[in-house]
C-alpha cells in the first residue's frame, strides 16, 4: 500500500478532483451560470460583491444599498480582496460570479492537500495520511457556507496557518512569519471572522508551545509569534480606522455572543445516515448551522478512547504537553460557547470593545473540528504503526479503510443535497438570464431620471437597535437585480454593522412627519426621482401610507414613482391646525381627545407611580425593569373586551445601556391555557427621540374575554442589563388619539410640537 501512495500529495490531489467532479461537476464546468445561494444572506453577498465591481466609484466605499450614505465595502461581506482584484480587469462583471464560484469550490482539494501536507508534518505514515486528509475534506463544515456566508467558505485556512505555523515553529526560517502575516492579510480582507480565528489558533497554539517545550523559550520565537499573531490585525484596524467616517457601528456588547456554540454541533450528526441515531440516544433537537462542526464517527470514537486512556494514565502530564493540540481546540470550543465571558471575563467586552464585533462565537468550533481531526489522526498513526510492527497488516488496513468508508458515508448526504442547491438558480447578473419584463424596468431605470429606489415590505438590517427584518425575500432578490443593472442604489439596507443614526435618518421616508427630515435634503440636492418597488407580500398600516404617495408607470406593476417630497413633508401645522378647529367635537378622557366617541383608549405615563425617576421620556417618572425577567407594562386584568388594538410606547434604546427586548400580551382565561400573544421584537421602530424609540405594535386578543398583560422579556447569558420604558398609549385599531402633554400635542403617542 506504501508503494501506491509514494506520492500522496499528488493521490490527494486527483481523489480530490475526481470527487469534486462527481459532486459538484456542473457547477465546476458551468460556474457563471448559478448563484449557489440565491436567498436570504448568499443574494445579498453575490450583490455586494458584483456590484464593487462594475458600478462603485471609491474602491473602499460601497454604494449600493443605504442610500445616500454607502458604506465600507470591507463591512458588507462581499470578498473585499477578490472584488479589488477583478475591478481593474475591464468586464470583468461578466464572469465574475462564475471566478467567484470557482474559488469556492477550489477550497475542496486545496484543503485535502494542505490537511495532507500539515498531517505529514506530524510524521504521520502517507497512507494514514491520505485517508484522514480526505476525511477533513469531505466533513469540513465550512462548505455550506456556499448557501450564504460566501467568504467564510474557504474550509483550508485553519489548516494552511497550522502548516505554515509548526513549519516556523520546527525551522525558525523568516520566511514562514512574511506568509502567515500576508495570509492573515487577506484572511482579514476576505472576511474578518476568518483573520480573527486564525488568530486566536495561533495564540493558543503558541501558548501552550512556550509552556511546554522550554526550546522555544527565547526571544526570536516570541517576537516572530507576536508578528504572525499581532501585526496583520493592526495593519487591518488600521485600514478600517483611517478611511471608516462612522461613529456608532453596531458593536454593543449587551447584544454579544446572540450565536454561542451548543456543544451538541460538534459531537453530533446533523444528516445521515446517523442524525437520527444520535437523536434516539442522546434526545437533542435539530443542530443550529452556525454551529456545524461535526468530526465524524470514527473520530469521536478515536477521542473517547484516547480520553478513556488518558483518565487511567499515571503519566498525565506527559499526556497533556504530547495532547497540546487536542487542548487548542477545547478552549475553541469554549471560547464558542462563550463559557469564557459568562464565568468571569464579561468585564473584557468593556476593555476590548472590538471583541464585540466578532458575535457569532460558535463558529469558532471550527478550530476543535481541525484539531480533533489532526489529534486523532496522530493517534491512529500510532495503533496503525503498531499492527504493521506486529504483522497485522490486514487488520490495520482494515481499520483504516473502515475508518475512510465512515468519511464517506457522512458526507455523501451532505454533499448530495448541497450539490442540488448550488445549481438551482441561474445568475441574474447576467442580463440575458432575466426575463423581458425585467430588462423593460431595467431600461427605464437606467435613463438616468432615478437617483434610489425604495423596496416594500420595507426592511432595514444592520444595525442592533433599530432594524426591520425582510419579510418579502422575492422582492429583496428583485431589489438587488434591478439596482446591479441600473446602477441605481437602494434606500433600504441590509448590512451587518450599520450607523444607527444612518438607519435613523432613512426610516422616516415612509413615516408621517412633524420636523423637516434630513433625508429630504439629500435628496432634493440630488433632484431626481425615487422609485418604488413593491413586493407580493401584504403591507403594513405605515408603508400603505408610503405606497400611498406612488403613481403607476406604463411599463411596470410593482414599479411605481414615488413622490418623495410629499412622503416627507412636515404635517406638524396641520396636524395642531386640525386638532385646535375639531377639539370641542373629540371625546375627552381626561387629556386624550379622539374622534370615536365608543372608542376604547388607556393612556399610562407612570409618573404617578413609575420607579425611574433619573431616566424618563416626558413627564417625572419612567417605568424601569431587568432585561432577563419579566417587566409588566401594564396589567389590564380585564378592561380590554375589543380583538384588536394598537400599542404604542417609548422605548429608550442607547444600547450601553440597555438592549433588544420581545414585547408579548400575556392571555389568561379560566379554563384554557395562557398564551403568549402579539409576540413582537423591540428593534422594530420607525422613528426615535433623542434616544427613545416610538414603538408601535398590532396586537389581535385570542381571549377577548380573557385577563391580559402588556410585557417584554428579553434573554442573555452573561448580562442583565436595566430597560427603561415611559408613556403607554393603548387604542382600538384605527383610532387616532391626540394628547396633550405640558403644553405639547402628541398624535398616536407621537409628539407634534407645542400648542399656542
Amino acid at each position: 500500500m506504501q508503494r501506491i501512495f509514494q506520492n500522496g500529495s499528488l493521490v490527494v490531489l486527483l481523489l480530490s478532483f475526481v470527487f469534486l467532479f462527481s459532486f459538484y461537476g456542473e457547477a465546476v464546468f458551468y460556474p457563471n451560470n448559478y448563484l449557489f445561494a440565491p436567498d436570504g444572506d448568499g443574494i445579498k453577498n453575490y450583490f455586494t460583491f458584483i456590484h464593487h465591481i462594475k458600478n462603485d466609484v471609491d474602491a473602499h466605499h460601497f454604494n449600493g444599498m443605504n442610500y445616500p450614505f454607502g458604506d465600507m465595502h470591507i463591512l458588507t461581506d462581499g470578498h473585499t480582496l477578490v472584488s479589488w482584484f477583478l475591478r481593474v480587469i475591464p468586464g470583468s462583471e461578466n464572469w465574475a460570479i462564475g471566478f467567484l464560484n470557482l474559488l469556492m469550490l477550489s477550497s475542496f482539494p486545496i484543503t485535502a492537500v494542505v490537511s495532507f501536507k500539515l498531517l505529514k508534518e506530524y510524521k504521520i505514515r502517507t497512507s494514514v495520511a491520505i485517508f484522514f486528509a480526505l476525511g477533513m475534506m469531505l466533513l469540513a463544515p465550512q462548505y455550506n457556507r456556499m448557501l450564504g456566508h460566501l467568504s467564510m467558505s474557504y474550509s483550508f485556512f485553519i489548516p494552511l496557518v497550522w502548516l505554515w505555523l509548526k513549519k516556523y515553529n520546527d525551522s525558525g526560517n523568516f520566511k514562514y512569519t512574511v506568509y502567515l502575516i500576508l495570509f492573515q492579510l487577506a484572511l482579514y480582507f476576505t472576511h474578518p471572522y476568518m483573520g480573527v480565528m486564525s488568530l486566536f489558533f495561533m495564540f493558543c497554539f503558541q501558548f501552550f508551545l512556550l509552556i511546554f517545550n522550554k526550546t522555544h523559550r527565547n526571544k526570536s520565537f516570541v517576537v516572530n509569534s507576536l508578528l504572525q499573531i499581532l501585526s496583520p490585525l493592526i495593519l487591518f484596524q488600521l485600514y478600517v480606522i483611517v478611511l471608516d467616517t462612522v461613529s456608532d457601528r453596531a458593536s454593543y456588547k449587551f447584544n454579544f455572543g446572540g450565536y454561542n456554540l451548543d456543544f451538541a454541533g460538534a459531537f453530533f450528526a446533523h444528516g445521515k445516515p446517523f442524525r437520527e441515531m444520535y437523536k434516539s440516544i442522546f434526545g437533542y433537537e435539530k443542530n443550529d448551522w452556525e454551529g456545524w462542526g461535526y468530526i465524524g464517527l470514527a473520530n469521536l470514537i478515536i477521542l473517547l478512547l484516547v480520553f478513556f486512556r488518558f483518565l487511567f494514565s499515571s503519566r498525565k502530564l506527559i499526556k497533556i504537553k504530547k495532547g497540546a493540540i487536542i487542548f487548542v481546540g477545547i478552549l475553541a470550543l469554549i471560547h464558542g460557547a462563550g463559557l469564557f465571558f459568562k464565568y468571569g471575563f464579561a468585564f473584557v467586552l468593556d476593555l476590548v470593545p472590538q471583541i464585540r464585533q466578532i458575535r457569532v462565537l460558535s463558529r469558532f468550533v471550527w478550530i476543535f473540528y481541525f484539531t480533533a481531526f489532526v489529534f486523532t489522526a496522530i493517534y491512529f498513526n500510532k495503533v496503525y504503526i503498531k499492527y504493521m510492527w506486529n504483522r497485522k497488516s490486514k487488520i490495520a488496513i482494515a481499520l483504516l479503510v473502515l475508518i475512510g468508508s465512515s468519511f464517506i458515508l457522512e458526507s455523501f448526504e451532505y454533499h448530495t443535497t448541497t450539490s442540488k442547491k448550488i445549481t438551482k438558480s441561474k445568475n441574474p447578473f447576467l442580463i440575458e438570464n432575466l426575463d423581458g419584463q425585467t430588462q423593460k424596468e431595467i431600461s427605464h431605470l437606467k435613463n438616468g431620471d432615478y437617483q434610489a429606489i425604495l423596496a416594500l415590505p420595507f426592511f432595514q438590517v444592520g444595525g442592533d437597535r433599530i432594524g426591520w427584518n425582510i419579510s418579502d425575500h422575492k422582492a429583496f432578490y428583485d431589489a438587488l437585480v434591478l439596482v446591479y443593472h441600473s446602477n441605481v442604489p437602494l434606500l433600504n439596507t441590509c448590512l451587518s454593522r450599520s450607523s444607527g443614526k444612518q438607519l435613523e435618518t432613512i426610516s422616516p421616508i415612509i413615516t408621517e412627519n412633524y420636523t423637516r427630515q434630513p433625508i429630504l435634503d439629500s435628496l432634493l440636492n440630488n433632484g431626481k426621482k425615487v422609485a418604488l418597488l413593491k413586493g407580493q407580500s401584504g403591507l403594513n398600516r405605515v408603508e400603505k401610507r408610503a405606497f400611498a404617495f406612488t403613481s403607476k408607470l406604463d411599463i411596470s406593476d410593482r414599479i411605481f414613482d414615488f413622490n418623495y417630497k410629499h412622503a416627507l413633508y412636515n404635517y406638524k401645522d396641520s396636524v395642531i391646525s386640525f386638532f385646535k378647529n375639531n377639539k370641542s367635537k373629540f371625546k375627552q378622557q381626561a387629556n386624550l381627545f379622539y374622534e370615536k366617541q365608543d372608542a376604547q383608549v388607556i393612556f399610562e405615563n407612570y409618573d404617578p407611580y413609575g420607579n425611574c425617576k433619573e431616566l424618563y421620556f416626558r413627564g417625572g417618572n419612567a417605568k424601569t425593569g431587568k432585561y432577563n425577567q419579566y417587566t409588566t407594562l401594564i396589567d389590564l386584568k380585564d378592561r380590554l373586551k375589543k380583538k384588536e388594538y394598537t400599542v404604542s410606547f417609548w422605548y429608550y434604546y442607547d444600547m450601553d445601556t440597555t438592549s433588544n427586548i420581545m414585547f408579548f400580551v400575556d392571555e389568561t382565561q379560566e379554563g384554557k391555557p395562557g398564551k403568549w400573544t402579539s409576540v413582537s421584537d423591540t428593534r422594530y421602530s420607525y422613528k426615535v427621540v433623542d434616544n427613545w424609540a416610538y414603538l408601535e405594535f398590532d396586537i389581535k386578543l385570542e381571549y377577548p374575554e380573557g385577563n391580559h398583560k402588556l410585557m417584554l422579556k428579553g434573554s442573555s447569558s452573561y448580562f442583565d442589563p436595566p430597560i427603561f420604558v415611559d408613556q403607554l398609549l393603548i387604542r382600538e385599531k384605527g383610532v387616532d388619539v391626540y394628547t396633550t402633554i405640558y403644553g405639547e400635542l402628541y398624535k398616536n403617542n407621537f409628539p407634534v410640537g407645542k400648542l399656542d
